[in-house]
């Protein structure tokens, strides 16, 4: 009988002892089936080309009163080996576009408009993701055309001294222009970041000055600095994806227009872009009232008592399809 009973206790302990080992060993798959998870959606995240619908919203009150609206708004266009548009509609059809400075304008006037009103432009089309290692563009420009982006203006003040002193400093490391466009990159991702609805563009020196910027500011300095230097460099407004964005862009020969963020603190790799930026002007720039900055601009008029129309932007954003 004790025999028998230590039979029993040491089958039983092995039942256990199994029963324990295939526990453990589901444990280790689920979490290698978490890491696996984990690293192809990080990958995924990095990308080359995505089809996409982008739904812009303007969500128009005009107090009773108001006898005439007119509104101009930036809506994306073409840019070769950027993006492609292959559907623009309007629920409300505009007066008139314009195209000035690969920019387009959407004017809409309305007569007697509602008190509530939504314009909308739904947009179909493709992004190409010109990060420095997807950016491949066959696009040669000319010394005299690369010249434009090396120049001193009034937010990128490339000839002041305390650009020249930054950029001494970038020339003594005789990196490559990647390399030193990290050294940048890092450098302007430390500035704080601030966000201000509406808030004119501050220049390189301003930022300089202030210790903080938003996305078009940081943008300035480090276009300025990349000028200083002799990298061609430009300014690009528009969403990411449905929020109002300024992101920086420089020439790399054989690479063409690579775009860069130095503002969104969870694009930690300078080299890739995760996210998603839809062009809408190529620099800030004022058109037939509108600043670029803003996107959209609009005037009223009223009949008796003064009236007032305010207009919110409500934009949704869906990838189709991604390589």
């Amino acid at each position: 009988m004790r025999f028998m009973r230590i039979i029993f206790i040491r089958q039983d302990t092995v039942i256990r002892a199994l029963f324990q080992h295939r526990l453990l060993m589901k444990k280790v798959g689920l979490l290698f089936l978490l890491f696996a998870f984990n690293c192809l959606s990080s990958y995924s995240q990095f990308w080359s080309k995505r089809d996409f619908s982008l739904s812009m919203n303007f969500d128009v009150e005009c107090e009773p009163g108001t006898t005439f609206f007119r509104m101009i708004a930036l809506v994306p266009t073409t840019h070769a080996g950027i993006q492609e548009i292959e559907k623009l509609a309007y629920n409300i059809q505009p007066d008139s576009v314009y195209y000035h400075k690969n920019t387009c304008f959407a004017e809409f006037k309305i007569e007697n408009p509602d008190s509530n009103f939504t314009i909308t432009v739904d947009v179909e089309g493709r992004l190409y993701n010109n990060d420095y290692k997807t950016a491949n563009s066959k696009i040669k420009l000319s010394e005299e055309e690369l010249n434009d982006y090396l120049v001193h203006t009034e937010m990128c003040e490339v000839d002041s001294p305390a650009i020249q002193t930054r950029a001494r400093r970038l020339e003594a490391l005789e990196k490559k222009t990647i390399e030193k466009i990290h050294v940048l990159w890092d450098e302007i991702q430390s500035i704080p970041f601030f966000h201000e609805p509406k808030a004119d563009a501050k220049s390189a020196l301003e930022v300089i000055k202030e210790g903080k910027a938003n996305c078009v500011g940081k943008s300035h300095i480090f276009i300025a600095l990349c000028r200083a230097t002799g990298i061609p460099a430009r300014l690009v407004c528009g969403l990411a994806p449905t929020t109002g964005h300024g992101w920086p862009e420089v020439y790399i020969e054989k690479k063409g227009w690579v775009k860069f963020e130095p503002t969104h603190s969870n694009e930690r790799n300078y080299q890739r872009i995760k996210g998603n930026h839809i062009r809408l002007s190529e620099g800030i720039f004022t058109y037939r009232g509108l600043n670029t900055n803003q996107r959209i601009h609009w005037w009223w008029n009223w009949k008796g008592k003064s009236t007032q129309c305010k207009v919110n932007e409500n934009h949704k954003f869906r990838i189709l399809r991604s390589e």
